[in-house]
């Protein structure tokens, strides 16, 4: 394994996020990303 190097089979998340100044839409865009995450791991990953 070489530092600094992606392996196979690990998820490797690059995010940028600037937060919402209201609640509401941090509360949606939060739901949205962990149920999007849920669904690829899902789909990719039926074990």
């Amino acid at each position: 394994m070489l530092p600094g190097k992606v392996q196979p089979g690990v998820i490797f998340l690059n995010l940028e996020y600037i937060a919402s100044f209201l609640p509401l839409e941090k509360k949606a865009f939060d739901e949205l990303f962990v149920d999007s995450f849920y669904a690829y791991h899902k789909t990719h990953n039926p074990t």
